[in-house]
């Protein structure tokens, strides 16, 4: 199950690009105060921000011990892969060291109506919807202004882009990248490490790493 806030820590984003400036964001408006990221020797953060990159995640272990944890790390998707493994590896490292650090983010503009189920580590960013009677597994993103209707079953490690619509009873499985505005229709079921493209309509079932073109 979800790790939510039971005391007012400061945060560390793991990751310093795009997303971890969107999670900032979040985090932000949750009241939390975010002291800056890590990110791998050399890499430096994303440009018009605010977000200081704090050191390697080496620091973790030693003074930056006791604050909460996001993973800022988002993902760039091919046909052929769903570019989610660093986000999972990190997840799968930092849930194996320190799991009650991680936390799941959820902004507060995010609608979230009725019986659902939120796993450990999700982030729910700005103007989400999300109905009654779904499950959202564990270290998944439900991007900026995404709708997942009643019913649906989202698995582990997937990532839902911006603007994307999850029509009723929808399963997609561990794994998948859902594409910006992509339209996934009632009933769908989506097989593991799938890519579904941004723009596109899924009106069939796709299966393990397949792919829904435009």
């Amino acid at each position: 199950m979800t790790t939510f806030l039971r005391e007012n820590r400061d945060t560390i984003i793991i990751g310093a690009g795009g997303h971890a400036r969107v999670l900032q964001s979040s985090l932000e408006a949750m009241g939390l105060v975010v002291l800056g990221a890590v990110e791998k020797i050399g890499v430096a953060a994303a440009p018009g921000g605010t977000l200081e990159i704090l050191g390697d995640e080496m620091r973790l272990s030693e003074d930056l011990s006791t604050e909460w944890l996001a993973i800022g790390v988002g993902a760039v998707p091919s046909k052929d892969t769903t570019g989610l493994h660093v986000r999972r590896s990190i997840y799968e490292t930092q849930v194996s060291q320190r799991r009650d650090r991680l936390v799941s983010v959820i902004d507060p503009t995010a609608i979230i109506r009725g019986a659902v189920e939120i796993g450990h580590a999700v982030q729910i960013l700005a103007g989400v919807t999300i109905q009654t009677g779904t499950r959202i597994g564990n270290n998944t993103v439900a991007n900026t202004g995404c709708c997942i209707d009643h019913d649906c079953d989202i698995g582990n490690h997937t990532f839902v882009g911006p603007g994307a619509v999850l029509c009723g009873s929808v399963a997609v499985g561990e794994g998948c990248f859902i594409g910006a505005n992509a339209t996934v229709l009632p009933g769908i079921s989506i097989g593991r490490n799938a890519v579904i493209a941004a723009g596109s309509t899924v009106v069939q079932d796709v299966p393990p790493d397949g792919y829904n073109p435009r």
